[in-house]
């Protein structure tokens, strides 16, 4: 792997906001209730909707150019901050609408309040992009931690003045606005109004094909949430966006840290396909045989990490959260080759495949909605199985290699912690000794593997 120490900022990046913002959660779940939680859970698809069409790739696109101007940074943000603005105005008018939707009282003041982050967001695009392009995940990771404390603080006090619901409001506005101010300042970028029409035409002819792809990605990421908030209640909308915060705060925000360093890598690397597919199948290789074991072991011990984080009354999270890591390790798989085609240019064919596969997979989760509300996720590991296979087959046939070899190669590398994850499973459901020797057999079989994985990475 090339750049390693970009890496190992990036996912520091990530692990030390998430750990922090795990922390938080720890705090405000003794504060808040699972109903507080859904109302935020059940807007996460219209946020994360909007905020990819603000965005429209372009951050993307100045990321990928081997040159960037004036002109580029300058159409790049004016045409985000000026989207941003439309789409906060679209949704503070659809506020009432997804109240009656949801049928939850009181929800359309949450949109409207939470619907400022579009343009919070919109002013770090382009500076965060250009740290990207200039692998400086340090400085990112510096920016991140900060915003999450202030984040963290702030809803903290809105807990203490009983602000309910709107302290998460509040912690997603401080988070937002902080890292703004401060990706700004670290990038020195200067803020300027322009537009240019050529440079808006170029970049967007790679960015169109990547907005539609994460505009379908993240409606399908969270029907779950709404198919939940609409026949389940707001309570296991609660759980699930809870549990879910600790698959992010693993698998995804990981997986996304290493899509997000490797991309401008192996951008540069698309010309020559031998150097590139060497440099992709080790970074699927090391993330997978590192941190799969970890995903399982989160995935068997659920009940016992759901109490310890937030107390027994969040107990109905654990088998949710079981089902959301061992997604989250197909999901993983997914990612890194949806990157890999990604980086290869080859947009156009991504968004062909991501628009069948995406609607296949919301058509096998609604399916097991007729078993019952909670086979929901059992239909997103199957979807989420499906997509994979898709993004495979497409990176083969892009890259002229054996669809067979490259998927039989993935599971040789997800055989040696699946083995693991195995043994470590049965000594939690079937051993005679109480949970605190079995957790400490659990850690020593870890401890072991890890040391030999290193061993042997180190050889290669």
């Amino acid at each position: 792997m090339r750049n390693k120490s970009a890496y190992i900022w990036g996912i520091l990046g990530k692990i030390g906001p998430q750990g922090i913002n795990l922390i938080i959660n720890m705090i405000l779940a003794r504060f808040l209730t699972p109903d507080d939680f859904g109302k935020i859970g059940v807007l996460a698809v219209f946020i994360t909707v909007s905020m990819t069409l603000s965005e429209s790739g372009l951050g993307g696109s100045l990321i990928k150019e081997d040159n960037i101007s004036k002109k580029d940074c300058q159409t790049v943000f004016t045409f985000n901050l000026g989207i941003s603005i439309f789409f906060y105005i679209l949704l503070f008018l659809c506020a009432y609408p997804i109240q009656y939707f949801f049928n939850i009282p009181r929800l359309e003041n949450v949109v409207r309040s939470l619907a400022l982050v579009f343009i919070l967001s919109a002013i770090c695009i382009v500076p965060k992009s250009i740290m990207i392009r200039e692998l400086r995940f340090k400085e990112l990771t510096i920016i991140s931690i900060i915003s999450y404390v202030i984040g963290g603080i702030v809803a903290i006090t809105g807990c203490l003045f009983n602000w309910g619901v709107y302290a998460l409001v509040a912690f997603q506005l401080s988070l937002v606005a902080t890292t703004s101010i401060l990706t700004n300042y670290f990038a020195k970028y200067h803020i300027s109004i322009g537009f240019n029409y050529h440079s808006f035409k170029r970049l967007f002819s790679f960015g169109a094909f990547t907005t539609l792809c994460n505009i379908i990605d993240s409606f399908y990421e969270n029907i779950i949430s709404i198919l939940f908030g609409k026949f389940a209640g707001l309570s296991i909308v609660g759980y699930y966006d809870q549990a879910k915060k600790i698959e992010t705060g693993s698998a995804n925000s990981i997986v996304t840290t290493v899509n997000l360093v490797s991309f401008p890598i192996l951008a540069r690397l698309r010309t020559d396909k031998i150097a590139f597919k060497y440099e992709a199948d080790s970074i699927f290789k090391y993330l997978l045989q590192y941190l799969v074991p970890i995903l399982c072991i989160i995935s068997i011990y659920s009940k016992e990490i759901i109490v310890i984080l937030w107390g027994r009354n969040w107990i109905d999270a654990a088998p949710i959260l079981s089902i959301l890591m061992l997604n989250g390790i197909v999901f993983l798989c997914e990612s890194l080759v949806r990157n890999n085609i990604k980086s290869l240019g080859s947009v156009k064919f991504l968004a062909n495949i991501t628009i069948i596969k995406r609607f296949i997979g919301i058509g096998i989760i609604c399916s097991f909605l007729f078993i019952s509300d909670f086979a929901l996720l059992y239909g997103l590991v199957v979807s989420t199985l499906l997509g994979f296979v898709m993004n495979v087959w497409l990176y083969c046939r892009i890259m002229c290699i054996s669809f067979v070899k490259q998927l039989s190669m993935y599971f040789q590398y997800l055989l040696p912690p699946v083995l693991l994850s195995g043994v470590c499973f049965v000594i939690y459901s079937y051993s005679p000794y109480n949970l605190i020797y079995n957790i400490i057999i659990c850690a020593v079989l870890l401890c072991t593997y890890y040391g030999f994985i290193y061993r042997y990475m180190k050889r290669v």
